[in-house]
């Protein structure tokens, strides 16, 4: 059962119409009347319908069980092309033959045929000879002589989902071969041969159904970002105002098997954020290799990166790269427009794909997290001068954290931040640990001892529906002294967690009041000093003279 299985998949896929009667006859043969084909096309991607049961029963004509089970699987706008190579002959005995010219290009196309007889000027041929010979033939070679014939009327454009029909043929056989699809196929059908009329064991048929089938498919798209050109690249990353952060776009190319499935259309649009900025520094490879750029354009039109394959680029992919993987890299800068929070900067790509009959797109995104930090700086009597205190703060790598008009960048070498106004407010901070030490304050009040650090951490919260990766949530805690405690990230507008506050408390210095009143105190007190010492002296001076004497 297995085995015949096999053999009905390969009969179906090469829509063969062969006689199956044990004892041919030419009994109700008639060779004044037309044809009809009638196509129906299906998805088998999974090869479920061809190897069911179902398909044991067919017989070249239309059938309702067998289109039952293609229910939901119809494909519309699929072009075939026909060509009649050979005229049917039905001898009196009711051998059929297909009579062919001497000088056939068909028959050139298969190569060595063995003919069942000749005669001058002419050959004979029967089917299963031919149909041997059919699949050496490159398809793309039987689409170019296919459409030296006719082309049927797309599939669905007729009025039947996924049908086709061609009708008034002449009898004869015919090469129907796939030269047109919508942009989901991925393989075209294999090119077959089919006899018009079709005998059976049912009799002549000249109405004939055939059900050849196609590869459902599509390219896929995937992007993904990273903080550092050789850093991991997942959906979503964190960085700093000013970094560079690095965007990959892989797309699987799909299958493409003759002229038919060749790309109209592979184009990726990029759309970024105002947070963004272009780096212009495309590059692509195709399977692993540089790919030449004239094979592609790129186009900077506000926010929007455009890469359209050029004529050449689409007919190289689809000659050289079917299946294969391109890769685009490219890089921005976070600029200081970026978001801060949980909304993140969304960076989008769409890529829209077409073959002569249709296009369709696809969209993947990424996601690039940056936050702040707010220092609040206060004294505990609030009379203490800002100008005095300086403070610095570095990242996790050791850089320090400058501020200029209230746009950070980070700085190898020591940066101290003055508050304004009680205030330092650092926006577009990546998520990690940061140091803050209290390098200076008024002279009147205790600076802060050892370091304060603020953690900003990142968790998984509700999926991107359309990267379908957990976008981050942010939240943030302090530790000094040993003791953490938590933060409550306020929002930036209407952005949820996107700065962490810290407030730095500094308690004065106790000294003794101050004004008039203070000012008479330390003078009694100073001349009380004075008289002790000076009551010592003299203590000293006669305990000598006593000596002395």
């Amino acid at each position: 059962m297995k085995n015949l299985r096999k053999l009905m998949a390969v009969l179906l896929a090469l829509a063969v119409v062969l006689s199956v009667s044990a004892v041919a006859f030419a009994a109700g043969y008639d060779a004044t009347k037309t044809a009809s084909l009638r196509i129906v096309k299906y998805d088998d991607t999974d090869e479920v319908i061809v190897n069911s049961e179902v398909i044991g029963t067919y017989t070249g004509v239309k059938n309702a069980a067998i289109e039952a089970a293609f229910s939901g699987k119809l494909v519309d706008d699929v072009g075939f092309h026909y060509v009649k190579v050979a005229d049917i002959n039905v001898s009196a005995d009711g051998q059929v033959l297909y009579k062919v010219a001497d000088n056939s290009a068909f028959i050139a196309l298969l190569g060595t045929v063995t003919p069942a007889k000749e005669e001058t000027g002419f050959k004979y041929y029967a089917l299963k000879a031919l149909n041997e010979k059919l699949p050496n033939v490159e398809k793309n070679t039987l689409e170019d002589f296919a459409k030296t014939g006719t082309k049927m009327e797309l599939t669905g454009k007729g009025g039947e989902t996924g049908v086709t029909t061609a009708t008034g043929l002449a009898q004869g056989l015919y090469l129907v071969v796939e030269t047109s699809v919508p942009e989901q196929i991925s393989a075209t059908s294999i090119p077959f041969l089919v006899s018009l009329p079709l005998q059976n064991e049912d009799g002549w048929q000249y109405e004939v159904t055939a059900y050849p089938k196609n590869k459902v498919d599509e390219p896929t798209l995937e992007k993904t970002v990273s903080n550092k050109v050789d850093g991991e690249y997942t959906h979503t990353t964190t960085a700093t105002i000013g970094d560079t952060v690095y965007y990959k776009v892989e797309s699987e190319l799909p299958a493409i098997n003759s002229k038919a499935t060749y790309l109209t259309e592979y184009t990726f649009e990029d759309t970024k954020p105002a947070g963004l900025t272009f780096s212009k520094d495309v590059k692509i490879t195709v399977d692993g290799k540089e790919w030449a750029t004239s094979n592609y354009a790129v186009a900077y039109e506000g926010d929007v990166m455009t890469i359209t394959m050029t004529e050449a680029g689409l007919k190289d992919l689809s000659e050289n790269y079917s299946e294969k993987v391109m890769v685009i890299t490219y890089s921005c800068v976070l600029n200081e427009e970026a978001d801060l929070g949980d909304i993140g900067n969304t960076n989008t790509v769409k890529l829209t794909y077409g073959r002569e009959n249709g296009k369709d797109d696809l969209e993947d995104c990424s996601h690039v997290y940056t936050y702040g930090i707010e220092l609040t700086k206060t004294f505990s009597d609030n009379k203490g001068d800002f100008s005095k205190v300086k403070f610095t703060v570095k990242n996790a790598d050791g850089k320090y954290i400058a501020l200029n008009d209230g746009k950070i960048s980070l700085s190898d070498t020591k940066v101290e931040l003055t508050p304004e106004n009680g205030k330092i407010l650092l926006k577009g901070l990546e998520a990690g640990i940061y140091t803050i030490v209290e390098e200076a304050t008024d002279e009147n009040y205790s600076k802060l001892t050892g370091e304060v650090t603020v953690e900003i951490k990142q968790t998984e919260g509700e999926q991107c529906p359309k990267c379908e990766e957990k976008l981050k949530i942010a939240s943030a805690s302090k530790t000094y002294n040993g003791e953490t405690q938590a933060l409550t990230m306020t929002a930036d507008g209407n952005v949820a967690n996107a700065i962490a506050p810290l407030t730095i408390v500094n308690n004065g210095i106790e000294l003794p009041p101050t004004g008039a009143e203070g000012t008479w105190l330390l003078s009694i007190v100073g001349i009380l000093a004075m008289a002790a010492a000076a009551f010592v002296i003299i203590l000293v001076c006669r305990k000598k003279a006593t000596a002395a004497n």
